[in-house]
């Protein structure tokens, strides 16, 4: 029990570690995923 709780602990650790991680990428790539989705999704 106490070994899969450990393990459930990882996980979610590594989980926020990689969203974290994701969203500050978003953010520095933010203009260019703005371009994108204009072009992509407005019709122009």
């Amino acid at each position: 029990m106490t070994n899969s709780f450990s393990w459930l602990k990882t996980l979610i650790i590594i989980a926020i570690i990689l969203l974290i991680g994701l969203a500050i990428i978003l953010w520095l790539n933010t203009p260019y995923l703005f371009d994108y989705f204009n072009m992509a999704f407005c019709p122009h």
